[in-house]
């Protein structure tokens, strides 16, 4: 296990005293600005742990690779421990914390000559080269004959439909509904959850933040904190608890542990 020479509790006072924040205007704040500042990443990433036992878990049995044996020199061990921990490094990569997404429609164009044209509206994607999936303008031409911009909800199903992304659905898994996910709560899967939620929605989705914050909120409730310890979703749940301002459980769990 590999840590640093400042502790982890001593690091979350520090990220208290860093997140400066009126709490009166919160909501005017732009929390990912903040979570990505390297002053913050550093000590999210000190906080969060580096337990290689943890990291490469076996955390199901299906497509388990073929265990290889090699005889190696002193010098080649040290090279594949270092490949290892960049290894490991990669896998705590934090997902982002971002506001949650606003719809802003805009009206294009009005025609009243295509009032009718279909009985169904219309979706159209620029699918050009060397543009960034978020970037992409995505309109709608409703049955009335109205040129708009598409909804979240639409540009979300249209990235998903010309450029998709292995293991997200169309539809929202129902795990993701409150009644079902509450079930998975009480089970402990927090991780799985987390794991599922980066998958299925983009950082700035309201279901993610919804379902995030939902198991963070769990977490706090059983102090189940251990469970995330050395993964890639401790850090962004410490930063929400401090941004709340609900930070009190996890400092004492972290000085009961003489983290």
């Amino acid at each position: 296990m590999f840590r640093s020479l400042i502790r982890p509790s001593t690091c979350v006072r520090c990220l208290i005293n860093r997140i400066q924040y009126n709490s009166t205007n919160k909501s005017e704040i732009d929390p990912g600005k903040i979570f990505i500042r390297k002053d913050v990443q550093d000590l999210l990433i000190n906080i969060t742990g580096f337990d290689l036992s943890r990291i490469f878990r076996i955390r199901n049995n299906k497509n388990l690779d073929r265990i290889v044996y090699k005889y190696l020199t002193d010098k080649q061990l040290k090279e594949e421990q270092e490949k290892t921990i960049e290894r490991g490094r990669a896998k705590l990569q934090m997902p982002p914390v971002l506001p949650e997404a606003k719809e802003n429609i805009e009206i294009l164009e009005k025609d009243e000559m295509l009032n009718g044209f279909s009985s169904s509206k219309h979706l159209f994607m620029d699918i050009s080269l060397g543009i960034p999936i978020r970037d992409r303008l995505i309109v709608a031409r409703d049955i009335d004959g109205t040129l708009r911009t598409a909804t979240l909800d639409e540009k979300r199903r249209m990235r998903q439909i010309y450029f998709p992304i292995v293991g997200r659905e169309l539809i929202m898994p129902k795990m993701f509904e409150d009644e079902h996910l509450e079930k998975i709560l009480e089970r402990g899967d927090y991780e799985f959850i987390l794991d599922r939620a980066c998958t299925q929605f983009e950082p700035d989705d309201g279901d993610y933040i919804r379902v995030t914050h939902r198991t963070y909120e769990h977490i706090d409730q059983t102090n189940s904190y251990d469970v995330l310890r050395s993964t890639r979703h401790f850090g962004p749940m410490t930063f929400y608890f401090v941004w709340f301002k609900k930070i009190d459980r996890l400092m004492n769990d972290m000085i009961r542990r003489n983290l």
